[in-house]
């Protein structure tokens, strides 16, 4: 997308099965270069699709992930994948401070719930599956994909469209 003039747009969310492909991207295009810009990605897809390239699936820790791609990796994925893991404990006390079982029938106790949260140490930091098209930037995807690049035969992208802040690029392949 740098080749483009999209260096602006922060890759986002990607949708890439038969039934309406997308890659979408925070950031806007000028409604008067959306056709022009439609052009200038087939151009750019298709001269990588013809020069081919090894495609590479890997799992890394997150400052790894995001310097492989580009920097910075998208809002969804977070550094650390939960924070801390919470254990809850629930008993009844008295306002005496005797127990349910010794005074819980006496009219002279009120009992309260009482709930504690116990946390475990820092769940471990998150490790994004990287996807990487030869000698490109990589980016974040869980899904399947070729082995080289050419094994696509050509990509055609039929709609650009921009609104509330997203740019949404909808496109098909020839395999």
């Amino acid at each position: 997308m740098r080749n483009v003039g999209f260096g602006h747009l922060e890759p986002g969310k990607g949708y890439h099965f038969p039934d309406g492909p997308f890659v979408e991207y925070k950031g806007t295009v000028p409604l008067n270069e959306l056709q022009n810009k439609q052009r200038e990605i087939e151009i750019e897809v298709n001269a990588l699709i013809s020069k081919g390239g090894k495609v590479y699936a890997t799992v890394l820790p997150y400052r790894e992930a995001a310097e492989l791609c580009g920097g910075s990796l998208p809002d969804y994925i977070h550094p650390v994948s939960g924070g801390y893991k919470a254990y809850f404990w629930t008993t009844f006390v008295s306002n005496t401070g005797n127990d349910w079982k010794s005074h819980g029938n006496s009219e002279s106790d009120s009992f309260h719930l009482l709930t504690v949260a116990l946390f475990s140490h820092p769940v471990q930091g998150s490790n994004p599956r990287i996807i990487k098209l030869g000698d490109n930037p990589g980016c974040p995807c869980g899904g399947t994909h070729v082995s080289d690049v050419s094994e696509i035969l050509s990509m055609k992208v039929s709609q650009i469209r921009t609104k509330k802040g997203m740019t949404k690029v909808f496109y098909t392949i020839g395999t």
